[in-house]
């Protein structure tokens, strides 16, 4: 029960009985954290010596010591026992909770340790968050394309909203995205393959901001997408746009069974600083609308004054704005 011979005489006899039947393993450590003597539960849950945290918790007491002026204040520390801290062994799970003696000097004489299991508690938590965790992929996350949804770009849209506004950053971009004549698809090869065609893209899409810190892709309905662009300039943004054209209309080539032509139109738009990310959103929705209306597979930007089609000449950097026959 005790370490060596499992007592010291120091401690009286009636401690050690009440150690014995607290129903929690206990154990009385020394001002230096070394173990006096433990009840046989704790002895059997504990391999180590958990010398070191309590000795942590024990330097915080003897710092709290150093402020009292009376025997009062002693008592009154003593009362108070330390918050309990979680504590984790051969996958048991434990609250940890330390109750110090002080002399009348105000030295630490010991503290006495308790333990209550939590692991079911603990085992519990773990099956909530993993629930929640399914919950949240089923409220957040398209289930055709297994990235986020409408819900979600509204979700952290706001989120960005906030940040942005901390940071006074002023460069980031919306984009909007549709796959063209998508009902044709549906149409002449069935709702499966456009279904097919839906994911693919959305994996494309994604590949094409896989290296933009914090970029984001959402799923906004049928065949229509979305990009948040932090941090990015909007000749970037519309740069990124145009090789989404290209890939979508190259990936025709990976239907080799199916005579078809995919192609996307985008609309992009930057965040003014002065309007709701949603005004931006409906801006990016304008550019996508004359996209659509105009040659299709291109990209078309609002600048918040004009339309305007994005071409080798815009921003000063090249672009290829394949038009659709």
């Amino acid at each position: 029960m005790l370490k060596k011979d499992l007592i010291k005489s120091d401690i009286p006899t009636e401690q050690l009985a009440v150690l014995e039947e607290l129903p929690m393993p206990a154990a009385l450590f020394s001002a230096t954290a070394e173990l006096i003597c433990a009840n046989q539960i704790f002895k059997h849950r504990f391999q180590s010596d958990l010398q070191e945290i309590v000795l942590n918790h024990v330097s915080v007491m003897q710092q709290k010591t150093k402020a009292t002026s009376s025997e009062f204040d002693l008592r009154c520390l003593e009362n108070d026992s330390i918050e309990p801290f979680m504590y984790s062994e051969n996958e048991r799970h434990y609250w940890f909770t330390l109750k110090p003696k002080f002399q009348q000097s105000g030295d630490l004489e010991h503290v006495l340790l308790c333990c209550a299991d939590i692991t079911n508690l603990k085992q519990f938590e773990l099956s909530l968050l993993k629930h929640n965790q399914q919950l949240e992929q089923q409220v957040y996350f398209d289930y055709l394309t297994g990235i986020k949804n409408r819900r979600g770009f509204d979700f952290d849209l706001s989120q960005w909203q906030k940040s942005f506004a901390v940071e006074q950053a002023d460069e980031i971009c919306v984009m909007m995205l549709d796959l063209d004549n998508f009902k044709q698809i549906n149409d002449i090869y069935g709702h499966a393959f456009g279904d097919e065609v839906l994911r693919k893209s959305a994996q494309l899409l994604t590949m094409q901001i896989s290296n933009q810190t914090d970029a984001q892709i959402y799923r906004m309905g049928g065949e229509e997408f979305a990009m948040i662009l932090p941090r990015t300039a909007i000749s970037t943004a519309c740069l990124i746009a145009q090789q989404c054209c290209e890939q979508i209309y190259a990936s025709s080539m990976n239907y080799e069974d199916k005579t078809l032509e995919l192609s996307i139109s985008c609309g992009v738009a930057l965040w003014d600083g002065a309007e709701s990310f949603f005004e931006t959103l409906a801006r990016a929705d304008q550019a996508l609308y004359q996209a659509k209306k105009g040659s299709k597979n291109c990209t078309c930007f609002n600048d918040g004054q004009n339309v305007a089609l994005f071409e080798e000449t815009t921003f000063k950097k090249p672009s290829d704005c394949r038009k659709n026959t």
